[in-house]
């Protein structure tokens, strides 16, 4: 594999900086400091998500705007919000940290939005969206 190549397995979370052979000589340790921190976080599997379970703190901001989102339709053109049939929570926490534990609820699944109200209210960073 290309050094361009592992570069765009790094990004899609398929491969690990540690994998590079390369990046575990001394003289690159910089480099791997750099882009462990840069890349933390994992993907969850089946998801658009990937959580850095070292920054979540466990304050269920992401859960709450998210159930909020999955009940409430909008209506662009007046503003007017709706309530729709209840569906499963998206997020739980569990020990401490955030959990996905129905994916199929979230919006950006069913095509309706490209939602993005959990990665952007979270204040410590611990989920992007992909």
């Amino acid at each position: 594999m290309t050094c361009y190549a592992f570069a765009f397995s790094l990004l899609r979370r398929e491969k690990k900086p540690t994998d590079c052979p390369s990046l575990l000589e001394e003289e690159y340790h910089p480099t791997l400091e750099f882009l462990q921190d840069a890349l933390g976080g994992e993907r969850i599997e089946g998801t658009d998500i990937i959580l850095n379970r070292e920054k979540c703190h466990g304050c269920g901001i992401c859960e709450e705007v998210c159930n909020r989102a999955v009940t409430t339709i909008v209506v662009p053109s007046t503003g007017k919000a709706f309530k729709r049939q209840p569906v499963p929570p998206v997020f739980k926490m569990v020990d401490g940290t955030v959990a996905v534990i129905n994916w199929s609820s979230c919006r950006r699944v069913s095509g309706e939005t490209l939602c993005t109200l959990c990665e952007e209210k979270c204040p410590f960073q611990a989920l992007t969206l992909t």
